[in-house]
């Protein structure tokens, strides 16, 4: 995994604000050690409805904080799971 135990926590405490017993799981490129760059894919199960307000909000927070790219994807409770979702649940890293 190539984030840095402060990126981590910087997620973690971001994404908590929002929902605290929230799953947060790293996706895509940054899953694999020996690639380099690209931005940061994350996907939240959500305990609680989040609106899109609040993603976006939170998706502009970690990049500020992070200084890079970030998509975070939401499954909200109720909603139905995307194919996305699916694979980020499959080939992630829960954070």
């Amino acid at each position: 995994m190539r984030l840095t135990p402060v990126q981590i926590d910087t997620i973690k405490n971001i994404l908590s604000r929002y929902d605290p017993q929230g799953q947060v799981i790293l996706f895509g490129s940054r899953t694999q050690d020996q690639l380099k760059g690209g931005d940061i894919d994350l996907f939240m199960q959500t305990s609680q409805p989040i609106s899109l307000k609040q993603q976006m909000q939170a998706n502009w927070q970690l990049e500020v904080a992070l200084d890079t790219c970030v998509d975070l994807l939401l499954c909200n409770p109720g909603e139905s799971e995307e194919p996305i979702h699916t694979i980020a649940k499959r080939q992630g890293v829960r954070i």
